[in-house]
């Protein structure tokens, strides 16, 4: 009688239309620059499309990446990228097992339009100590796992952070600092009750963060995501809202960047007045240039934001300004007698083009008013 076995043949089926991913078959799939990844794995399954070239982003038969529910432990995770879509928040040496499902989901999952993608964390040894500890091109990474009670309770915690802010700190110009890193921490205590019962405590905290400062005649400043909402307007290089993203209240060591001034965006050329101080900051990779003179007021402000805007509307996406080549740009204005320009010409305009606006406002409620009392 001859009795075999076969190996782990790598992803398996175990229901229709559910696949489980060994961790296995994660750790050998190549990665960018090296770094395993859940969700590039995901991307090679049949059926599946990663739409741009090297995103997280999955397009599961036709579908788009917000029809995806992806859990960790059960919960819902809504943004699972990390560096524009290049690498996903799951650190494989914390995750036990991936399960995909492409159709047939389960009713615990509700209703989902494209995938489900259910990952579970990694339990911990209930038998001994050990971890690991990996350096890479990109991130390092620190895994550890054990018994708290033997056979009963177990840990595992693990952590990863990128160096990119420290590989490109010396390349930097001595006038500008750039800073972008990324790091996940995932811990879990798991108490088993009996074969049949266990209790869990699972968490993840990950973050990317960005900042860029410069010296130069342009001012440019930091720009980040983890303000709260406030007083203080939030400008970015974005085309509408006069720039303002939102309302925020700015650090205790942060300094405000001086109102009275034109922002330019060299993402796409947007140009704005800003009257009240606010956060300066970018977008895209970019920042916003902001520019100022003594002479600058509302009038004079809106009037040339207008010209500087026409002037800098042919920066794209994927032909962006730069402090430089903005600097370097001319712009019509009217002038005097002297060959000067007319900054009392350019005043009065601005203010009898907000006067007809006025006008035309009151003209509209006043109709509203004659309306609702008919």
């Amino acid at each position: 009688m001859i009795v075999s076995d076969k190996t782990e043949a790598g992803i398996t089926a175990t229901q229709m239309g559910a696949i489980e991913i060994p961790m296995a078959q994660i750790k050998n799939t190549p990665g960018a620059l090296g770094e395993a990844d859940v969700m590039k794995t995901i991307q090679l399954m049949p059926g599946v499309q990663a739409g741009v070239e090297g995103s997280a982003g999955l397009y599961v038969r036709g579908g788009g990446p917000d029809q995806n529910l992806i859990l960790l432990d059960g919960i819902p995770i809504y943004n699972v990228d990390h560096l524009f879509g290049f690498f996903s928040v799951f650190t494989p040496e914390a995750v036990k097992k991936v399960t995909f499902f492409k159709s047939s989901f389960p009713a615990r999952f509700g209703g989902r339009l494209s995938s489900v993608v259910d990952v579970r964390s990694n339990d911990g040894d209930m038998k001994k100590f050990h971890g690991t500890l990996s350096v890479g091109l990109l991130a390092s990474k620190l895994q550890l796992e054990g018994p708290i009670i033997k056979d009963k309770t177990s840990f595992n915690l693990s952590a990863r952070r990128s160096y990119i802010d420290l590989v490109a700190k010396p390349f930097m110009p001595k006038d500008d600092k750039m800073s972008y890193y990324f790091y996940d921490i995932n811990a879990k205590v798991n108490h088993k009750f009996s074969d049949r019962s266990r209790l869990f405590l699972s968490f993840y905290k990950g973050k990317d963060h960005y900042s860029f400062k410069s010296k130069s005649v342009f001012s440019t400043t930091t720009w980040g995501n983890d303000y709260d909402f406030g007083n203080t307007p939030f400008v970015a290089s974005g085309a509408l809202n006069n720039g303002v993203m939102k309302c925020c209240d700015a650090k205790q060591d942060e300094q405000l960047d001086a109102g009275n001034c034109i922002t330019v965006s060299p993402v796409d050329g947007s140009t704005f007045y800003q009257p009240m101080d606010f956060l300066g900051r970018g977008g895209a990779g970019s920042s916003i240039l902001m520019l100022r003179s003594d002479w600058l007021n509302l009038y004079l402000g809106q009037f040339i934001a207008r010209t500087v805007r026409q002037t800098c509307s042919k920066y794209t996406y994927g032909h962006m300004g730069n402090k430089d080549s903005i600097k370097r740009e001319r712009i019509m204005l009217p002038v005097d007698d002297t060959g000067e320009p007319d900054y009392a010409y350019m005043e009065q305009y601005t203010k009898n083009m907000m006067l007809r606006k006025y006008q035309q406002y009151l003209e509209f409620i006043n109709r509203q008013n004659v309306t609702e009392v008919d």
